[in-house]
């Protein structure tokens, strides 16, 4: 259905040795690299000020004082499930879970409290703030409107045809619902709901283009495109966007800007009438965005926090929330070689200090399993079998075992052992491209 569906990885962190063992008593210490760490983006939210949350998969919450150029971890266990919601209300930080309801903390994310009374379902997939309140978009409940002096959630129900409540948005004096099957809802009293002239889709998204004051609604469906409406929702046109999914937007300095699916940002200088795509950011999706005074910033999966500092043509660049899970490692004469889920091998030089992607020749980026044998560096990939790179990973090619997940290395002798999901395969050492591996 949406992101909630798939559960993540959590963001696993690749760490470095700094201690040498003087004596046997002695205990090791561990020094954090400089990336690569991150993970699944599901949530981000930007202050004016030039502080950036995102919220991660399995509750990790970051933070950045400096407008997305550094990251630090806040709290690695917010909560047990996904941060799928994040936003700044009456000075405090609130986010929306799957599956712990929604979390409240007063001071930039380090402490949280549960205030989830009176809150029918615990998997909250969007949080709004309209009419002096905050909302919250349930899956299976619909939507809640916080009280403040009675401290819980009530729910306001009155005239939405549907309980799975997808995207918040406010305009205009307005409370918008993107729901699963029944399109868009409005509410001009926070507790009543009147259908728009979009009454079917399943409306992941929701935002606005053409400002606070006028703009258009714009609403993302999960099947794809976007419909926008000028009229505060009474009519609906679809813009031309091919058939994107669209997961959130923002506005900067009168820009709309649009997260997609493909792996694009999708910019639009007209109030959403027309859409240019950017190149691609990453191979995954971009699911979260928001805007500080002075940058945009896109949550993406597995790929971390992307950002752009000027609207006028500038760079999407790659802040130190980087690439997610790290699924093997190697480490020779003073290099780091690290295999990765999304973005293949990686491999740095300098302690960890800095990294860079060494992808060249390989066709699948999914590395399970590394290994050097002599003066050559061999890959194990999930569904395209081995590959081995003889110029220290600055390029590979593919050996004779191909077609397979493989998902251990090991040598003994003058074989190369390779685990694969449909048994063992073993090759000399020194396999060239072509020759067969033979099954063990």
């Amino acid at each position: 259905m949406r992101r909630t569906s798939i559960r993540t990885l959590t963001a696993w962190l690749i760490v470095c040795l700094s201690a040498t063992l003087s004596t046997y008593a002695d205990a090791p210490t561990w020094t954090q690299t400089n990336g690569p760490y991150g993970g699944f983006v599901f949530s981000v939210h930007a202050t004016a000020g030039g502080t950036v949350y995102a919220g991660t998969g399995s509750g990790v919450l970051y933070r950045s004082d400096d407008d997305g150029a550094t990251w630090d971890i806040v709290n690695a266990r917010v909560a047990s499930g996904d941060l799928l919601a994040l936003t700044v209300f009456d000075d405090a930080l609130y986010v929306g879970t799957d599956g712990d309801g929604v979390l409240r903390s007063y001071d930039r994310g380090e402490l949280w409290e549960d205030i989830g009374d009176g809150l029918e379902s615990p998997n909250v997939q969007a949080l709004a703030a309209a009419h002096q309140t905050l909302f919250a978009g349930t899956l299976g409940r619909g939507v809640f409107r916080w009280d403040g002096e009675a401290r819980a959630w009530t729910a306001v129900n009155d005239g939405l045809p549907s309980p799975l409540v997808l995207s918040l948005f406010a305009h205009r004096g307005h409370l918008y619902a993107g729901t699963w099957g029944r399109g868009v809802l409005r509410s001009a009293d926070g507790k009543t709901w009147e259908p728009t002239g979009l009454t079917h889709g399943e409306i992941v998204s929701l935002g606005r283009a053409g400002g606070h004051t006028s703009g258009a609604v714009l609403a993302g469906s999960h099947t794809g495109g976007v419909m926008r409406s000028p009229d505060g929702g009474a009519t609906w046109t679809p813009v031309n966007i091919g058939e994107r999914v669209v997961w959130a937007f923002t506005e900067h300095h009168g820009i709309a800007y649009a997260a997609s699916e493909d792996g694009s940002v999708l910019s639009s200088a007209d109030a959403g009438v027309t859409w240019v795509a950017s190149p691609r950011l990453t191979h995954r999706a971009i699911r979260a965005i928001s805007a500080s005074d002075d940058a945009v910033h896109v949550g993406s999966d597995g790929s971390g926090v992307f950002r752009r500092v000027d609207d006028d043509d500038g760079p999407w660049t790659q802040s130190g929330l980087r690439n997610s899970i790290v699924m093997s490692l190697h480490a020779r004469d003073g290099a780091v070689y690290a295999g990765t889920a999304f973005n293949g091998v990686v491999v740095s030089r300098d302690g960890g200090e800095s990294w860079r992607r060494s992808n060249d020749g390989l066709t699948r980026f999914e590395i399970w399993a590394m290994l050097r044998v002599g003066g050559d560096l061999y890959a194990g990939t999930g569904g395209e079998g081995l590959f081995v790179s003889r110029d220290d990973a600055k390029t590979w090619t593919p050996t004779g075992l191909r077609d397979r997940n493989v998902r251990g290395l090991m040598s003994h002798g003058a074989a190369l052992y390779a685990s694969t999901e449909d048994g063992a395969s073993s090759a000399p050492t020194t396999p060239r491209p072509g020759n067969r591996a033979t099954r063990g």
